[in-house]
């Protein structure tokens, strides 16, 4: 009898450690903690909606699952949460090597199972040194920003040209975001007036003259951009390109 209680006993313990668990799907009745459950009224034109916009799992530099970060939002009766992974930090990656920057969300949406908490895929992005942090919301395909499309997108040249019958190419470098961003020249021409380190301002634009030998159609330059991270340690590299109009 002693035997078959104690047997039953654990039965009983290896399904609450199952429900409890960190991987799997959370049943649609998880019910909210009073104790912790956030709380604030609607308007009378407006409802109002509970979300944690910032969270972190152990696919960045969080200590849970994300499926943990779903039973946390359902005991705190959140309307809404983002998994905002950072894309370049990530201490636990020897432990938990990934590749696909999006597996933090999709796991955290298989947890959610059925319930209506909506989960909200996201992505801190760590761009400019000494640290500066952003977090992207509504994201379709988070990989896309680890793929420095977010740098090509921000930095063009807006402009090429030889004036009259200079040999000297000029440049017009456009920065179209909020960073001040610090390209270094690692192409094979050399700058007239600025050394190989530059600084593009936010929403600025930056002249510069190259010297090309002999005149040339197009350009391409390659950067080193020294306050942006494509993972810890490791800075972008870059290709700028264009046609070269004559204005002679």
């Amino acid at each position: 009898m002693t035997k078959q209680l104690f047997i039953a006993i654990a039965i009983i313990f290896s399904l609450l450690a199952m429900n409890c668990q960190g991987h799997g799907v959370l049943p649609a009745s998880e019910s909210m903690d009073q104790k912790r459950l956030i709380q604030f009224p609607d308007t009378k034109a407006y409802k109002t909606l509970i979300l944690d916009p910032h969270t972190h799992s152990t696919f960045s530099d969080g200590h849970v699952w994300p499926t943990i970060r779903i039973a946390e939002a359902l005991k705190d009766g959140l309307d809404a949460i983002a998994i905002t992974e950072h894309l370049e930090w990530q201490p636990h990656l020897a432990d938990i090597p990934h590749q696909d920057r999006n597996r933090s969300y999709n796991i955290a949406v298989d947890a959610n199972g059925t319930n209506e908490l909506m989960v909200i895929s996201g992505a801190e992005i760590t761009r400019n040194a000494p640290a500066g942090h952003i977090n992207a919301l509504f994201l379709q395909d988070a990989n896309l920003l680890f793929k420095d499309e977010l740098l090509t997108a921000s930095l063009e040249i807006c402009a090429a040209f030889y004036a009259e019958k200079s040999q000297i190419l000029r440049l017009e470098i456009s920065n179209h975001s909020d960073a001040d961003f610090q390209p270094q020249n690692k192409s094979q021409y050399t700058f007239t007036d600025s050394t190989d380190f530059l600084s593009i301002k936010p929403h600025g634009t930056r002249t510069i003259g190259v010297k090309t030998g002999n005149r040339v159609k197009q350009i391409s330059l390659q950067f080193e951009v020294l306050n942006a991270l494509v993972k810890p340690k490791q800075t972008a590299q870059l290709t700028l390109s264009s046609r070269v109009e004559s204005r002679d």
